[in-house]
């Protein structure tokens, strides 16, 4: 099979002419998504953090987990968002050890 090979500087018009456009017309809805994506699936609810976090009831996780010190959270007006990353890497920074 024949192999195709390409200067440096045919790559980079190959790029310039291609590639470049299309990352243009690609990247707004790929940032959009990625941003609704975090906003949907990231930022919880108590009952949400709860629910699928936790695996707790909502009081359970007030109790245990949502009012410790350093617990992460946005506040938002008169209410508390959850940052689930954030919240897992808690989880993992403070588990007891036996």
């Amino acid at each position: 099979m024949n192999e195709l090979k390409l200067s440096e500087k045919s790559i980079r018009i190959f790029a310039k002419l291609l590639v470049d456009p299309l990352l243009e017309k690609i990247w707004p809805k790929v940032d959009e998504t990625i941003a609704e994506k975090i906003k949907r699936e990231d930022m919880m609810t108590r009952e949400q953090v709860a629910a699928e976090i936790l695996h707790c009831a909502p009081n359970t996780a007030d109790k245990y987990y949502l009012y410790q010190p350093g617990f992460p959270y946005c506040q938002e007006g008169k209410n508390r968002k959850y940052y689930a990353p954030a919240v897992r890497e808690w989880l993992a920074n403070n588990q007891l050890k036996a």
